[in-house]
């Protein structure tokens, strides 16, 4: 569909920022066809955000610090954070917010150097309006025919410069030597020579009378101490008691392995366990805890299968420790087909105002019945079966090869009110996944990660619905008779409160 501008400059300066953040800020762009659907792609979020800058902006005139600003600010929104050509993205109101942020920065700059007493130039309208430079000067003429009869004498003109000087003149003869001038004054002292050598000795003169007698030295060190005398013949005195124990020296750091179960108590900071024979999962004694060192990310070891509570569940439903640290959900019997949920508490919020960000470290398990994993915030009393919860699940069908994303509202803990955000992803089984919700009252954030460090956020909602939380980690199983098999493997957690 066809759109007109409100403010031509406008438009184009929110497309080309919005332009060079999405397509060309992650790195140097290889495809060079303006019709993949790649590229398209990009051209469309980036006429979304132009069109909708555009309708916030509206005829408003804009200088040239207002359409500078608007190109980079649009620049900067999406470098480093660049999101599918898919809804919501792809819908103007998704960006309101965001814009209407950006056009009160952008006043408020106007705002300021008005204040400063300084005039941003106009942006040129390009309407012709102005004068354009003098071009250079035509080529003279050809001269014009003689006019009829004899002209007045001219007025003498004015008196040429002065001619250049002329070459100096040949040297004159050599005139005749002068006469000597008078002598010159006495020079000073010359320094004085070097002194001669010395004179042979002369003959020994003869012995003089006796000194007196010198003063008596003092007197000499004492000699050494005699040896030994004969012992005694008299009893030998009773044992003296026996000194207390000295304390016992630190000990240094040691390396482990082993299965959990085997793993020794923590309290020596800086010891090193590997539980896991694929060396994926290990663990640092931080002096306190062991926790979980996952491809760089030191995290918190996931609650035990016995912390974990089933709702809304049928018997073949099981959640184990791996005996490396993790805990896997599974589904062991083919006799079932519903939808169960577990769920673990990771930490409580008791005042809904605080900011608060919970990330959950996964390993991709593939079950073919849909099975998932995720990061959930549940509402007052969790685990109650009759509260809701906000969820960030993932789940994988290795078949395509896709993880699929969603936010989920439950309304109770069986029971998906609304799925507001769906989206895919390439992934492998295997491979590592780290899913992060953050609370900024009253702003649920939700964002993955593939190496629990660099988070891409994927959906942001408003929600104003719950008192006091429980930050959790969830799983499911969706049920197929006839059908075993693993679902969720939780390596690791974060949380900051």
């Amino acid at each position: 569909m066809s759109y007109t501008p409100n403010n031509k400059t406008v438009y184009t300066a929110a497309l080309s920022g919005a332009l060079a953040g999405i397509g060309a800020s992650q790195k140097s762009p290889t495809d060079g066809s303006s019709t993949h659907p790649s590229v398209v792609g990009l051209a469309n979020l980036a006429g979304t955000w132009a069109q909708e800058f555009d309708t916030l902006w509206g005829i408003n005139p804009a200088n040239t610090l207002d359409v500078l600003a608007i190109e980079s600010c649009s620049e900067g929104v999406f470098t480093g954070n660049c999101p599918p050509n898919i809804p919501p993205f792809t819908s103007f109101t998704n960006w309101t917010v965001t814009i209407e942020a950006l056009i009160a920065m952008i006043v408020a700059g106007d705002a300021y150097v008005t204040a400063q007493g300084v005039t941003p130039d106009p942006w040129p309208s390009g309407s012709g309006g102005g004068s354009g430079t003098t071009g250079a000067t035509g080529a003279t003429g050809a001269t014009g025919a003689t006019g009829p009869g004899v002209g007045a004498t001219g007025a003498t003109g004015a008196t040429g410069s002065t001619g250049a000087t002329g070459s100096a003149g040949a040297t004159g003869a050599t005139s005749s030597t002068g006469a000597t001038g008078s002598t010159g004054a006495t020079g000073s002292t010359g320094a004085t020579g070097s002194t001669g050598a010395t004179g042979t000795a002369g003959a020994t003169g003869s012995t003089g009378a006796t000194g007196t007698a010198g003063t008596t030295g003092t007197t000499g060190a004492t000699g050494a101490t005699g040896s030994t005398g004969a012992t005694g013949s008299g009893t030998a005195g009773a044992t003296g008691a026996t000194g207390s124990t000295g304390a016992t020296g630190g000990g240094g750091n040691s390396i482990g392995v082993g299965t959990i179960g085997t793993r020794p108590a923590a309290g020596t900071k800086g010891n090193l366990y590997f539980p896991d024979p694929s060396g994926v999962v290990s663990f640092v004694d931080d002096g306190a805890a062991w926790r979980p060192y996952v491809n760089g990310v030191l995290g918190t070891q996931p609650p035990a299968a016995a912390g974990w509570t089933l709702f809304n569940g049928a018997a073949g439903q099981t959640i184990t420790d791996s005996g490396s640290g993790t805990v896997i959900l599974a589904n062991t019997t083919s006799a079932v087909s519903s939808v169960d949920l577990f769920g673990a508490s990771l930490g409580t919020i008791t005042n809904p105002t605080d900011a608060w960000t919970v990330k959950v470290g996964f390993k991709l398990l593939f079950d073919p019945k849909g099975s998932a994993g995720g990061v959930a915030t549940f509402g007052n009393n969790f685990p109650g079966p009759t509260n809701g919860a906000r969820v960030l699940m993932y789940s994988l069908d290795a078949a395509t090869g896709l993880v699929s994303l969603s936010v989920k509202h439950y309304s109770d803990h069986a029971t998906v009110a609304s799925t507001p955000f769906t989206a895919f992803f390439p992934a492998a089984v295997g491979a590592d996944l780290w899913l992060e919700v953050q609370g900024n009252h009253p702003t649920l954030t939700y964002s993955v990660s593939s190496d629990g460090v660099n988070f891409t956020q994927i959906w942001i909602e408003s929600d104003t619905n719950f008192g006091a939380l429980t930050l959790g980690v969830c799983g499911t199983l969706v049920d197929t008779a006839g059908i075993v098999g693993t679902s969720m493997d939780v390596r690791s957690y974060l949380t900051i409160l």
